[in-house]
């Protein structure tokens, strides 16, 4: 077994504990997802409130995501913003659509 099949089976087994579906292309996918936060934006009359979160993807099973993409994280409908990648994974930056 080399490094990279290890490390891809331990992903696979924190989705497994720790993962939870978010919708992406249309469809549901297991994911992990952290620091899913309220944040606000200041604006003419006051503040929005907005969200953003890290989502983590095993590259096995999830499809290529490119920058600009909708996705919905924990019931909040969110934008790809950064894109970082690796051997085994997709690691997504995202924000409130509205940003």
């Amino acid at each position: 077994m080399t490094f990279h099949d290890f490390s891809n089976a331990r992903l696979a087994e924190s989705v497994a504990i720790m993962g939870e579906t978010v919708t992406f292309n249309g469809s549901p996918y297991k994911a992990v997802v952290t620091d899913l936060e309220a944040t606000e934006d200041a604006e003419a009359g006051g503040f929005r409130p907005g969200y953003a979160a890290t989502v983590y993807a095993q590259k096995t099973g999830f499809p290529v995501p490119a920058l600009g993409q909708k996705m919905i994280v924990r019931g909040k409908e969110v934008r790809i913003k950064v894109i970082s990648t690796d051997a085994i994974s997709y690691k997504m930056t995202v924000d409130d659509i509205a940003r």
